[in-house]
């Protein structure tokens, strides 16, 4: 089982270590909106963010980095992950240029944090990490910060985004 330190505390990652070439489907709410939705993201590379929570600083610059990458990225599809609750993304969003980045919520069930074994244990929270499937869903890059108030290497995370294009 993996671990992340949150604060001063050393937490579990709970659900199955995702591994590359492994299927990930997403079922969530858009921001906004209580309905549980499964995204369609076949036939284009996908970027997932996860983090534990819009409304810090350290998630908000992972968020905006993401945002940009979706300007540069068109054939993409770029999405958000947390905790937050559907409305507070719709809020989050009516204040910030997402460009082509979409924001959701697992607040429901945390599926897919335990799918993507990302669940923090004890708080509930998604950690912060970066996936990329490919165009039929399967995970080609994980990226899984083991310090939640460290930000995650973007510029690791273009380099690989260049060898896709």
């Amino acid at each position: 089982m993996s671990k992340v330190k949150f604060g001063n505390n050393e937490l579990n990652l709970l659900g199955k270590e995702i591994k590359l070439g492994d299927n990930v489907e997403i079922k969530a709410c858009s921001a906004g909106s209580f309905q549980p939705e499964i995204l369609d993201l076949k036939g284009k590379y996908t970027v997932i963010a996860t983090y534990p929570s819009a409304d810090t600083s350290i998630c908000d610059m992972q968020i905006i980095n993401m945002a940009k990458l979706s300007a540069k990225y068109l054939n993409f599809n770029f999405i958000g992950l947390s905790m937050d609750l559907p409305s507070a993304l719709k809020n989050y969003k009516s204040c910030h240029s997402l460009e082509n980045m979409k924001l959701y919520s697992d607040y429901q069930d945390k599926q897919n944090s335990l799918n993507l074994g990302v669940l923090i244990e004890r708080v509930n929270l998604s950690a912060r990490a970066m996936f990329v499937l490919d165009k039929n869903s399967k995970l080609i890059y994980k990226q899984v910060n083991e310090m939640i108030s460290n930000q995650v290497d973007f510029e690791k995370l273009e380099q690989f985004l260049t060898t896709l294009i």
